[in-house]
């Protein structure tokens, strides 16, 4: 994915009021969507299911440890799956942790790395605190 730095500080893509920015905004939403696209076919047709909309994309700053939690009722919308694509790797720590799952509780991602998961409760997530520089993710959800 390209770097667009001056986005990276926004939460959300819909409040922007500098037209440069909004382009700027629109040509990485673009990006993430034509990145993750590959794998969302995959990943559909895999579990033989049908996808009815993918929410608006949302930037986290990550550096501090939240708690574990679900995403299946985020976005005022109940979510099916939950979709995470690493924008940077130029930091320490800052581990996805999955609740009481064997075998892949800590993933670790990468520049670029798309993760797709289940929203649902049995799928209880929190991430680890960054040690050194800034996560950012970005996610959005499947419906």
């Amino acid at each position: 994915l390209p770097i667009y730095k001056n986005i990276f500080y926004l939460k959300n893509f819909k409040k922007v009021n500098n037209p440069d920015l909004l382009i700027e905004m629109i040509q990485f939403k673009t990006e993430l969507n034509k990145h993750i696209f590959d794998c969302v076919v995959d990943f559909t047709k895999t579990l033989e299911i049908t996808i009815d909309e993918i929410s608006e994309w949302t930037i986290s700053q990550i550096t501090k440890q939240d708690d574990f939690h679900s995403d299946i009722s985020r976005n005022s919308s109940i979510n099916n799956f939950s979709i995470f694509v690493a924008i940077n790797d130029n930091f320490d720590g800052g581990q996805i942790h999955f609740k009481d799952r064997i075998g892949n509780d800590l993933v670790s991602m990468k520049s670029d790395d798309v993760l797709i998961f289940p929203s649902t409760e049995k799928y209880l997530h929190r991430h680890l605190e960054v040690s050194n520089g800034i996560k950012y993710l970005a996610h959005a959800f499947i419906n």
